[in-house]
């Protein structure tokens, strides 16, 4: 500890100018190689570059027959690959895509899609009712492409057939190319949680997402098998995982479901996991658990602290040791890239100790979802690692710790919130920074720290950011109570795994009142208010206060001192 300013390092030289040339040069140059590769009724699909590229570059020229190539184009299915060839359809035209989170309620969904000036919009079967049901709320939207239709009906279109369409007019215009798009032009919008549930649109730009592609190049090593079991419309899933596979001409399996996990592992034999902390600890765990079902938990550990020793003299026997666990976990795996919440060193630790190191990272949606990453180089499992080189990061108001707030500046910072200028002023200071609302510090080698957030917002282990007001704002609206504070339920090891809800009822109900009574009305009514939250947001349990909460001298509840 003790940097408070890392200025970001000699200009990346990019590999990578535009989305659209990466694509180009791809199918130029490895062409036969297999892009993405899912399952079906029927085995296992693969899907080559050159028939990945056939597919974008036909979705592209439909756009541009609709005359909708320019548009804000939203996308809500479960992954497939569908949803990848939209994406990166809309980034070689010159529209806007918006993907959308499938755990939100559909109120939420219908406003984002206004909120967003969306025209088109991608989705799968299960999506068709609620536009329909919503069809005069969302007058603005022009076509809704269905993947899974297979006839045209009115503003509702087959996604096939609106390819092969594209693909009719390339052959019919040979001279048709690929729009361009200039560096700072948007080419995305990603809504992240509000404190208030309104919603908040991330407008990234084609520089943004370039560079967070050329500077993570520069840290890690490109990919060549990747499994991940992160949802497509995560900012870091779609654009270091995705956009990173890609560029890199590598493989990426689709996981339909962590319950296949481990099947997914020995069917695709990947060399790359890409995870979140809790599916991290639940691998974790299982290991773990089986090892003492076993009874070989002692020599596990003895196994992991000789493997250790030894490769301090430069021999590594972890694989050997454990070649029967690494056949179980696909036979090829090399590493584990983790971001999206902290993760438990002693986790990081026992991957190390059996052969395959996770390199945990740092990243919001604001900053194109990467802002560090450990690296061989340069890594420990007690940081979120190396800022990305176009970054520069400082300290804001550090304390006595010299723990403050982390700021960023650089070319993966977006240029603002969309149609929200003020709450872009207030997410920058006055020499250009972004205040990422998390605490903490570099270490001596220039790594991040993270040691907390900034006013009380919730990281569950799967990565999801939790602002309680916003759940607070719905338990107000039972009548009967007068002040709510939500917070997070913490395990044995600190970490935050569900949400409470503490009540104060008032003085008229709280003198001599039956609190069993209460607590299960309370819990019901909650769950109703609640209702239209996504389920990582939902109460798991509820606390009835029989005093107030304790408040600053401006009436406001002191957050530090409830049941923390």
């Amino acid at each position: 500890m003790g940097i408070l300013h890392r200025k970001k390092q000699q200009e990346t030289k990019y590999e990578i100018s535009s989305v659209s040339e990466m694509l180009i040069n791809i199918y130029k140059s490895t062409g036969n190689k297999t892009a993405f590769r899912y399952k079906e009724k029927n085995g296992i699909k693969d899907i080559t570059y050159a028939e990945f590229c056939h597919d974008v570059f036909s979705l592209c020229l439909a756009l541009h027959k609709l005359g909708i190539y320019q548009d804000h184009i939203a996308c809500i299915s479960e992954n497939r690959y569908e949803w990848i060839n939209s994406y990166i359809g809309v980034l070689c035209s010159k529209g806007v895509f918006v993907p959308l989170d499938t755990e939100i309620h559909r109120t939420d969904m219908v406003q984002q899609l206004c909120h967003s000036d969306s025209t088109v919009v991608f989705y799968s079967k299960e999506y068709e009712y609620i536009f329909r049901e919503n069809e005069e709320k969302l007058s603005c939207v022009k076509y809704f492409i269905g993947f899974d239709r297979t006839e045209n009906e009115g503003k509702f279109l087959s996604f096939e057939k609106l390819r092969a369409e594209g693909e009719e007019y390339k052959n019919e215009n040979k001279a048709a190319h690929l729009p361009v798009r200039e560096k700072d032009e948007p080419a995305m919008l990603l809504y992240t949680s509000g404190t208030t549930g309104e919603p908040k649109g991330v407008l990234l730009t084609e520089n943004n997402l370039i560079s967070c592609m050329n500077s993570g190049f520069e840290l890690a090593e490109k990919f060549n098998v990747t499994l991940s079991l992160l949802p497509y419309y995560n900012s870091y899933q779609a654009i270091p995982v995705i956009l990173g596979n890609i560029a890199s001409a590598a493989t990426l399996c689709t996981n339909d479901s962590i319950k296949n996990f481990f099947n997914d592992l020995r069917l695709y034999h990947p060399d790359t996991i890409i995870l979140v902390p809790s599916y991290a600890e639940l691998i974790y765990k299982r290991i773990r658990s089986e090892f003492k079902k076993n009874h070989t938990a002692n020599l596990v550990n003895t196994t992991i602290k000789v493997g250790n020793i030894v490769k301090k003299s430069g021999i590594n026997i972890r694989k050997i040791s454990f070649e029967l666990l690494h056949s179980r976990l696909g036979g090829n795996l090399k590493k584990i890239i983790c971001g999206g919440a902290p993760l438990s060193p002693e986790i990081g630790d026992f991957f190390e100790g059996i052969g395959i190191p996770v390199y945990n990272g740092y990243g919001i949606t604001e900053c194109t979802g990467l802002i560090s990453v450990n690296t061989k180089k340069n890594f420990s499992h007690r940081t979120v690692g190396t800022p990305l080189s176009c970054l520069d990061i400082k300290i804001v108001e550090p304390n006595e710790d010299l723990i403050g707030e982390i700021a960023v500046r650089g070319t993966t910072v977006m240029p603002g919130y969309y149609k929200d200028e003020e709450l872009t002023k207030k997410v920058f200071d006055n020499e250009g920074y972004f205040l990422t609302g998390d605490y903490g510090y570099l270490d001596a080698k220039d790594r991040i720290v993270i040691t907390g957030r900034k006013n009380y917002v919730i990281v569950l282990p799967n990565g999801k950011n939790i602002y309680p007001e916003e759940i607070e704002s719905c338990i107000r609206r039972i009548p009967y109570v007068e002040e709510t504070v939500v917070y997070a339920m913490k395990n044995k090891k600190g970490r935050e795994i569900a949400l409470i809800a503490e009540v104060y009822l008032g003085n008229e109900i709280t003198n001599g009142f039956d609190f069993s009574y209460y607590t299960e009305r309370v819990a019901h009514d909650v769950a109703k208010v609640c209702k239209k939250l996504p389920p990582y947001k939902q109460v798991s349990d509820i606390v009835v206060r029989a005093q107030d909460f304790p408040k600053t001298a401006t009436n406001k509840i002191k957050r530090d001192k409830v049941g923390f």
